[in-house]
């Protein structure tokens, strides 16, 4: 499976909004420790949560 077109999800915790974002660099470093270890990928994901910009300045203005 090539691993340089995947994309990283930035999902909000607080909205819920999914962005995604091109992750050459991070699918390159995957895809070399996925070779090392024999292993074969079936599916891939990459989900990061937190908070997106747009609440964390409104989580701000509350304080």
């Amino acid at each position: 499976m090539h691993l340089s077109a995947a994309v990283a999800l930035l999902i909000c915790n607080n909205c819920q909004e999914v962005e995604e974002r091109s992750a050459p660099e991070v699918m390159q470093v995957l895809s070399q420790e996925i070779k090392q270890a024999d292993f074969i990928v079936h599916s891939k994901v990459i989900e990061i949560h937190g908070v997106c910009a747009k609440c964390a300045v409104t989580m701000a203005e509350q304080y």
